[in-house]
């Protein structure tokens, strides 16, 4: 069989199908129970690119393989902020994929950079009342509004407890 070029939709099926871990034949029983019955010739035609790939044959492909028709035409690689939520097992595996591709570029996965005064309550096991009083008399973090809410940086939120820790039981 002919190796698809890079970037076509043949490539991007095999690529998939590889992924899963699956050989022609294992996919094409797959493929039957989500309702497309294809040659093992066709399917080797389609991912070498011999053959395209037919507007009906898309919806039990992209299925089986936990992918949308935008990834299999490239579409989804154009936009680097999108992610494809797939089932669960999938979703683990390409997560899973995802941080490891992040660390090959040695870039971080983040959390949220703010915080609600909810979730500062809820980090800190007090009262949200508690914190408005230490907004009105200044003892708090430093937070500012976004319109009517208070939102708190994470770096601000870490600098305020480290000077808690470091001023001890002495206030």
């Amino acid at each position: 069989m002919a190796n698809p070029l890079p970037g076509t939709i043949g490539s991007r099926i095999r690529k998939a199908r590889e992924t899963l871990g699956l050989n022609q034949d294992m996919f094409r029983i797959r493929l039957a129970k989500n309702g497309l019955t294809i040659s093992q010739g066709t399917l080797s035609k389609i991912e070498s690119g011999v053959r395209e790939l037919r507007l009906h044959e898309s919806p039990a492909l992209c299925s089986t393989l936990g992918v949308t028709l935008d990834h299999l035409a490239g579409v989804a690689d154009q936009d680097p902020n999108r992610i494809q939520v797939t089932d669960g097992d999938r979703f683990d595996f390409h997560l899973r994929s995802l941080v490891d591709l992040l660390a090959d570029m040695n870039l971080a996965v983040s959390a949220k950079q703010h915080l609600s005064l909810q979730d500062l309550a809820e980090r800190f096991a007090i009262p949200e009342k508690t914190l408005y009083v230490w907004r009105t008399n200044g003892s708090g973090p430093k937070g500012f509004r976004v319109g009517k809410h208070v939102r708190y940086r994470i770096e601000d939120v870490e600098a305020w407890e480290q000077e808690q820790v470091e001023a001890g039981d002495d206030r």
